[in-house]
């Protein structure tokens, strides 16, 4: 008794401490009280975690001990169902009888927990795979200027629209749920999306050709990020960014060659992108067609290992099947073929030794954005034909041929857009890929409030509201306008070493002047072998803080990785 009662003292004072911290820096004095809402309590539950009647039972006791009064229980995700439906298919791993939700239910409502159905509406894959709903509907799915299929559902369709407010409707009308949440409600990215129905859609709604943004072509539009390499020196300019920054290059080292994508190219966000990567393979794989794909343990333990499956997948849509090298295996790498470099940033000094050795003998190398921080390397200097690093950049604009090359394809296009009306139609683009997401939960919202007016409806957003706008296309200023949600859960994640306060400064207005919004916060931490739960004493001063934001409440992500530890602490402790 002695050392429980100790320790919540210990708690205590932390959450004092990070009380008096958070009123400085919003105002809270005990002169200063926010008005009083409903205080939510909430707590992300995953679908792996409801899959038998044990785990539920696991999960929902933990979440009682935190004093917790919400869970958000993932019941459609990776295209399937957690639940009876008959929209959708059963999940393979749940037992034939068992039914997720309405278990879920029936032991959170026991224990005063109300429940809130969470679907993963937008990317239904089943493991890299389509799945059963892009298998069965594979038109319903974002595609990339490139044609590469996103596994994204498409929300500029009607009938897509139509399917998920149908799923929403399925799980109101036959469960007892307090709420409907929605998650990964955007797009995948700003490059999405060129399928056939949403250009001809877009044509209709504003008279302009869609096609002039493909990009099929140089000169080419589009907004490109990346890391650049500068201080051309022996390398040749094919193509350059109208500010004349370098963006395509060839250079030549002994036998071998070495194209550098100046930018982060494998985000494909113009088809040409891939047109040129395709053509450089090809130019350099030589007659053996050898394709290598550098896996860098190096590189990896900074950037992890995202970009070598993005450059995986481009390898294989332009025709080709890598083959995965370490860097202890390119001293003996076959000099006949082409290794491909995707976005690998730190680089040894034995590995640009054997990457000069590898072109020396006749290899093909490309880089995607280049090695930027070890660019100081001889021998990458050498190679690349690039002597210095440049700044990270993220700019609209155009991507320009320099000269005439094969690697190199020309725009067809009869006439020329200025910057001015690229622009124009680019902010066309972005409004109806909003307006896409606007009517899907429009119409949400008005179907379930005329058959169930008391259940809420709540979107899981990103923090960084330009990301939101410009990237994900989430138009949340007219949320809080009109009849879109009833809570939009800003996911204010940081990792342990992190400040969480500036995020909520850039929501503070927004809190302040509406009583829509509360607050996601991550639990742990995410390394390359798997988690660590944050300390209780760093959780317990997040939930403080955002307390007094004067949110509508706290989300935490997720019970599976909070620590039994954290959560006695916020049973006893902010709540």
């Amino acid at each position: 008794m002695v050392r429980i009662t100790s320790r919540l003292r210990r708690l205590n004072r932390i959450l004092l401490l990070c009380c008096l911290v958070s009123g400085v820096l919003y105002g809270c004095s005990p002169n200063n009280h926010h008005k009083e809402v409903p205080e939510l309590r909430g707590v992300w539950m995953q679908a792996y975690s409801i899959d038998t009647p044990k785990k539920v039972a696991e999960m929902l006791a933990r979440i009682e001990a935190g004093h917790l009064n919400a869970v958000f229980v993932n019941v459609f995700a990776d295209g399937y169902a957690y639940y009876e439906s008959t929209l959708l298919e059963k999940h393979p791993d749940i037992e034939p009888g068992y039914d997720p939700l309405a278990y879920v239910i029936a032991e959170a409502h026991r224990r005063d927990i109300a429940v809130h159905a969470w679907l993963v509406a937008g990317p239904v894959d089943y493991y890299g795979e389509l799945g059963p709903i892009l298998t069965q509907h594979p038109d319903w799915s974002m595609i990339g200027p490139d044609g590469r299929q996103s596994y994204w559902l498409n929300y500029i369709r009607p009938d897509v629209r139509q399917f998920i407010s149908d799923l929403v409707l399925e799980i109101v009308n036959n469960y007892d749920v307090e709420g409907v949440h929605f998650d990964y409600t955007r797009y995948p990215g700003f490059q999405y999306s060129f399928d056939p129905y949403s250009v001809k859609a877009s044509a209709q709604e504003y008279g302009a050709d869609l096609e002039l943004l493909r990009g099929s072509g140089l000169p080419a539009y589009a907004t490109f990020i990346g890391n650049p390499l500068a201080g051309v020196d022996t390398a040749q300019v094919l193509a350059q960014f109208d500010n004349g920054r370098p963006a395509v290059l060839l250079n030549n080292f002994g036998k071998g060659k070495v194209v550098l994508f100046n930018w982060d190219a494998d985000v494909r966000q113009i088809a040409v992108s891939s047109e040129i990567f395709g053509r450089s393979v090809r130019y350099l794989a030589g007659e053996n067609n050898n394709v290598y794909l550098l896996r860098s343990e190096t590189n990896a333990q900074e950037y992890g290992y995202d970009d070598v499956i993005e450059g995986l997948a481009w390898i294989k849509d332009v025709g080709y099947s890598p083959i995965e090298v370490t860097e202890s295996e390119l001293a003996t790498l076959s000099a006949s073929g082409v290794l491909v470099m995707p976005n690998v940033y730190l680089i040894s000094t034995q590995v640009a030794s054997d990457l000069a050795d590898f072109v020396r003998r006749g290899g093909g190398l490309i880089f995607i954005d280049g090695p930027t921080p070890s660019i100081e390397d001889r021998n990458l200097q050498t190679i690349t034909g690039m002597r210095t690093r440049g700044r990270h950049f993220r700019e609209e604009g155009l991507l320009i041929a320099v000269g005439e090359h094969e690697l190199i394809p020309r725009s067809n296009q009869e006439e020329e857009l200025t910057i001015a009306e690229y622009q124009a139609l680019t902010a066309q683009w972005r409004a109806f890929r909003r307006q896409s997401i606007n009517k899907l939960l429009h119409e949400v919202y008005q179907r379930l409030k005329r058959e169930a007016p008391d259940v809420l409806v709540t979107v899981a957003v990103g923090a960084e509201q330009e990301i939101l706008a410009e990237e994900d296309f989430l138009d949340w200023q007219a949320w809080l306008e009109g009849e879109y949600v009833d809570l939009i859960i800003v996911m204010a994640y940081v990792e342990h070493d992190e400040p969480l306060a500036p995020i909520i400064a850039d929501w503070q207005p927004i809190i302040q002047d509406s009583d829509w919004i509360a607050l996601g916060l991550k639990t742990h931490v995410d390394q390359d072998e798997g988690f660590i739960s944050k300390a209780p004493e760093r959780v317990l001063c997040e939930v403080a803080i955002a307390l007094a934001s004067g949110a509508k409440g706290i989300v935490l992500f997720d019970v599976e990785r909070t620590s039994d530890d954290a959560l006695e602490a916020l049973g006893t402790a902010p709540f």
